[in-house]
């Protein structure tokens, strides 16, 4: 998804290993932050249920605030009410991959954003 965009940004949501809790063990996210970070690339990281992380997390608005594609790996309830308007005004590039299947997809596409489902082409 950022393909060809000069010194992209991704921005990760959620580093809890599932929805509405505080735990990171066993969390996909560390291996994608990983690999993230060893393509060079610059990352937000937002979680607001972890205090504790072996990685900076920021503030929602920081976090996304000039990124290219948001990555959403878990599904806490917060991101079920997101505002793609709002999200939108802060990214640099309008695209979302929603790894839980929680966003409305309908919802975003016509607020001008490149949605993509883990799994699920195009």
């Amino acid at each position: 998804m950022i393909k060809g965009i000069s010194n992209p940004k991704v921005t990760v949501l959620g580093v809890a290993y599932k929805g509405n809790v505080d735990d990171t063990r066993e969390s996909p996210a560390i291996a994608i932050i990983d690999m993230l970070e060893k393509r060079g690339y610059d990352l937000g990281i937002y979680d607001s249920h972890v205090r504790n992380f072996g990685y900076e997390l920021l503030g929602l608005e920081e976090a996304l605030r000039g990124s290219d594609c948001a990555v959403l790996i878990t599904d806490h309830d917060e991101f079920k009410q997101l505002s793609p308007e709002e999200t939108g005004n802060l990214m640099r590039t309008k695209q979302i991959l929603d790894t839980r299947r929680c966003l409305n997809l309908e919802k975003w596409r016509a607020a001008g954003f490149n949605v993509r489902l883990l799994g699920v082409g195009g």
